[in-house]
């Protein structure tokens, strides 16, 4: 199953406490967790991603979809920290899941 979200909160604390609760319910109930971001902020919701999630939580990142550079990646967040990407401000789609 999963769920969206839509945008997640901007201000820094509660979007750290949004994304802990989304992943509890990853863990909890099996439910991977969407979201959107405003293209300009796409590599801080990355960062935010890799700061307040478990390492072995995987990160799907949907970048472009329709368009001649869509790009639809996955990997666990701590491969993502590894190689962190460099987002265009293109329109993007995140999903939380284990």
């Amino acid at each position: 199953s999963f769920a969206f979200h839509g945008y997640l909160p901007i201000e820094g604390g509660e979007r750290a406490k949004t994304l802990k609760r989304l992943e509890q319910r990853i863990y909890n109930e099996g439910e991977t967790q969407i979201f959107i971001e405003t293209p300009y902020r796409n590599d801080k919701m990355v960062e935010d991603c890799l700061r307040y999630c478990r390492p072995q939580t995987r990160l799907c990142i949907a970048l472009g979809i329709t368009t001649g550079e869509e790009s639809i990646r996955t990997l666990s967040l701590a491969e993502w920290a590894k190689r962190k990407p460099a987002l265009p401000k293109t329109p993007c789609i995140f999903l939380l899941y284990k």
